[in-house]
């Protein structure tokens, strides 16, 4: 089965860049070993959960923020509360009417990356969480989803070509399976 999906991923890779899929060299296999070699490893978890399970009343939403809107087409609008000298942002959502329709809290790395995406619902309860990896390169790797449990439900790996153009992502469940959509808990 693994080996099905890492022939899908590969062959869905050449398609999705639109090319011939030789490099320099003229060797074929370079693109589609990156992608089998990513792939092939399930997620290690060992994320600390006292990471994930952030609680309601430690969403900061501070005074002293520069905010920044975000106004939609439907009349929605997103605001993120941004902090000198924090290692986070948050965001929060509302609908056309001005209700806060949800929260999020986004964790950075020492390199001021994306690290954790905290997601919580409008009563300030936490949702889910998104964990985001990155390359020996600094690029985006694997995105790990985990449930209001923080319980790690499926994971989304980053494709590349071999110019290291973003193609689009793959998402596998836990036993390394393609999935078409995200599982209903995270919906």
């Amino acid at each position: 089965m693994k080996n099905t999906a890492l022939i899908v991923l590969s062959l869905l890779l050449i398609f999705l860049c639109g090319c011939s899929g030789k490099n320099d060299s003229g060797n074929t296999e370079t693109v589609t070993a990156a992608v089998t070699e990513k792939t092939e490893k399930l997620p290690d978890n060992e994320f600390d959960n006292k990471f994930l399970k952030i609680e309601p009343e430690e969403l900061y939403l501070g005074s002293e923020a520069s905010i920044t809107s975000t106004l939609n087409n439907d009349g929605s609008k997103s605001s993120d509360y941004i902090y000198n000298n924090k290692d986070f942002f948050e965001t929060v959502y509302y609908d056309s009417q001005g209700k806060a329709t949800g929260y999020r809290k986004t964790m950075l790395d020492s390199q001021g990356r994306n690290k954790c995406i905290y997601t919580y619902k409008s009563d300030k309860t936490f949702n889910i969480a998104c964990l985001n990896e990155y390359d020996s390169e600094g690029l985006f790797y694997r995105y790990y989803f985990y449930n209001s449990d923080c319980e790690l439900v499926c994971y989304q790996v980053v494709l590349y070509d071999e110019n290291g153009i973003d193609t689009g992502v793959a998402l596998y469940d836990l036993e390394g399976n393609i999935l078409d959509d995200f599982p209903d808990e995270l919906n």
